[in-house]
């Protein structure tokens, strides 16, 4: 199974959200599967060496939470359906 994540919580600066997507993420991801993670900058937990992950950043040229908004409606979709998955 392919399965996608939004793990632009993981981005800097890293809150919350960010640390518990991490965690989730840490605990599921060895159960198998394939992971794709989306993200629309540099996410600063990279710490998902592990072979069935593959990580796609997309970067634009502008920044704040508008392209944030803009990246999660237009350009991850695009990703998602490039990428076939499943979940």
């Amino acid at each position: 199974m392919r399965i996608g994540v939004d793990v632009s919580s993981l981005a800097s600066p890293c809150t919350g959200i960010g640390r518990y997507t991490y965690s989730l993420l840490i605990k599921m991801i060895p159960g198998g599967h394939d992971w794709i993670l989306y993200s629309h900058k540099t996410i600063s937990l990279e710490d998902f060496s592990f072979k069935n992950v593959k990580i796609r950043i997309s970067k634009g040229p502008a920044k704040g939470s508008v392209y944030k908004v803009l990246w999660s409606q237009t350009l991850l979709p695009l990703m998602a359906n490039q990428d076939e998955l499943d979940l």
